[in-house]
């Protein structure tokens, strides 16, 4: 009986607690199955005792079939059913420490190398999601999840969480997928339909698996906000999770380490404080025009046609992928400095201006191949982020900038347009037959909208009392000076161009700009302590000269090309 006593009981505890007590309802002593559940309660633990592992399914019809017997047999053995998850731990039987599957192939190994030193690496990932796996939405999204992904190799502070919005069935979770199937098996977790309780289980029960991970919570819903804040924690400081029972018992679970969370949902979530949103990095993946949608039916029936012939070249590129993500996780220096003080977008508020940095530094880390690294005498090395990296960020950031300045969804900034600035406003149904879209996605965007603050709404005399929204034309103005001012509507597929606005900012951010801020930070002795420091290597060759001169070659864009 004492070693059933434990702070952290399993649903394979309680099923063979029950089973070991069950008459199979010979006598009613209230211990064991029920005549009902007892023939199924018997076999699942037979099971288990044969060393087999229940279903996903199996797991749930458990679960379900155990909390009838929670209160009066469980609690008292202190094992409460609310306490264990109702989904199945997907990382239970992989070994404490960090599984790590066998290394790639020396073939793949050296193509990575040649990509590392001499290519791009991170639209060799892009190029895999758009070509191969023919993801909708181009290459902006993929860009974003590929550096997201790559940044769990970092330290915590510098991991950039990432949300991604947009109608149901446009494809989000595909080129989440595309993308990181490109990764090693080991540090990527795809979960769907899971409960926040089994997330806090598995940085419980097998914290080092977490380590190097990133998870794509498929399907993000307003209950994991409280999770989301716990593992998108940043500081050194570890988050814990008080979980408090009917029975008064608690149970704390720590999260030792945070892996990067990638989610997905039709609309941003949010909280009273907007902490869920501001932690994470705003995707919106675009609706489809109707030649889009035909474009993307055809690839679809394309692949189906000839994927068995071709899936040999697609995994070997995807394995040289994997491979490229192999080599920066076994041997990358982690460790990045910005030497330029490169000022954020405007109207980037200071959680963004994070999110900035973390772009600069997530570049420089998967590039650090053809990037300057520091070495100190100590053996301590960092990666030296250069205007490239600069340049990457941007991109990144003006592709989604209306999502990061608003956290709403830019295919709403065409219905802000429309509506007009004082009460009693327009209905849905209304604003629908003005725009020639449907009034369920015209209700979806007025609810972003009215989340966001953007817009207000009161119920109108009229059938149904519906609600009706407008816009103070002060907020609308400041929402569309953000966005852009070259461009009047919203293009194709709903993206905002914003090719314009990144050109403009690096125009006033040139190498030449930031060679006062790079002066400054190779003068600062705690950073350039000549006891301590060794010099700088550049293409594999250390260089103990003037590290400001030394850096300032391949920092300038000419020496770049």
């Amino acid at each position: 009986m004492a070693d059933e006593q434990q702070t952290g009981p399993t649903l394979e505890n309680a099923l063979h607690y029950l089973a070991d007590r069950c008459d199979c309802a010979q006598s009613t002593d209230g211990q064991g199955f029920n005549r009902l559940d007892a023939a199924f309660g018997k076999a699942m633990a037979e099971k288990l005792r044969d060393g087999q592992r229940l279903t996903q399914q199996e797991y749930k019809d458990v679960h379900k079939m155990l909390k009838t017997y929670n209160n009066n047999q469980l609690i008292p053995a202190g094992m409460d059913i609310r306490l264990i998850p109702k989904d199945p731990p997907e990382l239970e039987d992989m070994p404490k420490e960090a599984a790590k599957q066998a290394p790639p192939t020396p073939e793949a190994i050296a193509a990575a190398r040649e990509i590392l030193l001499h290519k791009n690496p991170i639209q060799a990932h892009v190029d895999y999601a758009t070509e191969v796996r023919k993801v909708h939405g181009g290459g902006n999204a993929a860009r974003v999840i590929t550096m997201s992904s790559y940044s769990t190799y970092l330290p915590t502070d510098d991991r950039l969480h990432v949300d991604i919005v947009g109608s149901p069935q446009n494809g989000k979770s595909k080129v989440v997928t595309g993308v990181l199937e490109t990764f090693p098996e080991e540090n990527v977790l795809i979960l769907s339909e899971a409960s926040p309780k089994s997330l806090y289980y598995l940085a419980e029960k097998n914290p080092e698996a977490l380590k190097d991970l990133t998870i794509y919570l498929d399907d993000e819903r307003e209950e994991h906000i409280p999770v989301l804040k716990t593992f998108r924690n940043e500081g050194n400081i570890t988050p814990c999770n008080l979980t408090v029972g009917d029975d008064k018992g608690s149970l704390m679970l720590r999260v030792q380490h945070r892996p990067v969370i990638i989610g997905s949902s039709v609309n941003p979530l949010r909280d009273l404080e907007q902490q869920a949103g501001s932690r994470a990095f705003l995707v919106s993946i675009p609706d489809a025009t109707p030649v889009e949608e035909k474009a993307v039916r055809k690839a679809i029936r394309a692949t189906k046609r000839m994927e068995a012939i071709l899936s040999k070249k697609n995994n070997e590129q995807r394995d040289i992928l994997r491979a490229m993500a192999w080599i920066l996780r076994e041997e990358g220096v982690r460790d990045i400095l910005i030497p330029f003080d490169a000022e954020e977008p405007d109207g980037t508020d200071r959680r963004g201006t994070g999110q900035f940095m973390k772009l600069i530094k997530i570049s420089a880390f998967i590039n650090q191949f053809q990037r300057p690294i520091m070495e100190l005498k100590d053996g301590r090395k960092f990666v030296l982020a250069i205007y490239e990296d600069l340049e990457n960020a941007a991109t990144v950031w003006f592709d989604f900038s209306e999502g990061q300045q608003f956290k709403i969804s830019p295919k709403a900034i065409d219905l802000l347009k429309n509506l007009p600035n004082a009460q009693q406003g327009k209905t849905a149904p209304t604003l629908a037959k003005d725009m020639g879209k449907s009034q369920r996605t015209i209700e979806r965007y007025l609810e972003d909208l009215y989340e966001a603050g953007l817009v207000s709404r009161q119920q109108i005399t009229a059938a149904g009392s519906p609600w009706g929204y407008w816009c103070d034309e002060q907020i609308r103005q400041k929402v569309l000076s953000k966005i852009s001012d070259t461009e009047d509507s919203v293009k194709d597929s709903d993206i905002i161009p914003t090719k314009i606005l990144c050109r403009k900012y690096m125009a006033e951010k040139s190498s030449d700009s930031l060679k006062d801020s790079i002066k400054e930070f190779f003068s600062n002795n705690d950073i350039i302590n000549k006891e301590i420091y060794k010099g700088i290597i550049i293409e594999g060759v250390l260089q103990d000269g003037d590290p400001e001169k030394i850096y300032l070659a391949p920092f300038s864009p000419n020496s770049l090309s």
